[in-house]
């Protein structure tokens, strides 16, 4: 999973698969680290985006507690971007919109390598239900064919 954050006096995140699809979309305010943490353990996420530079200290911190990979945009995004991606998608506040902003365009950096990984899984008949597993391993570091080998290995 990839997810999104926004981590200030409100809190919120915002969760995709690894299809883009929207899982999840919370926020809260005066919401505590740990009953942050706890709520976003729930997708195991892969990834931490975030849409600021530098990126803050809290985001770093998730970074780790996930064991995930960060995903940082080149410089900060502004507000007309954050909008412009968000725009077909229900959002409650603008905690919201920047974590799922963070998500998305850390998808669309993504987009490319799940689309080889998808590739290479078809043709090595990797059943589509696996296809989370290996793009997993994939972003955790492993190559595509070491993955593909790890996940038929598993079946």
């Amino acid at each position: 999973m990839i997810a999104g954050v926004d981590f200030g006096t409100w809190r919120a995140f915002a969760v995709l698969d690894y299809d883009g699809g929207v899982v999840a979309i919370e926020s809260r305010k005066n919401w505590t680290p740990d009953a942050f943490i706890q709520s976003l353990s729930a997708f195991s996420p892969s990834i931490i985006a975030c849409d600021k530079i530098p990126v803050p200290k809290s985001v770093k911190l998730l970074k780790s507690v996930f064991s995930a990979r960060l995903f940082k945009p080149h410089k900060s995004m502004t507000g007309l971007q954050k909008a412009s991606l968000t725009r077909d998608f229900n959002v409650h506040n603008e905690h919201e919109r920047d974590a799922l902003a963070a998500a998305l365009k850390a998808f669309r950096s993504l987009k490319n390598k799940f689309e080889l990984v998808e590739k290479k899984a078809g043709a090595a008949g990797v059943a589509k239900a696996r296809l989370g597993v290996l793009k997993r391993l994939v972003l955790r570091g492993e190559t595509v064919d070491g993955a593909l080998k790890a996940v038929k290995l598993m079946a």
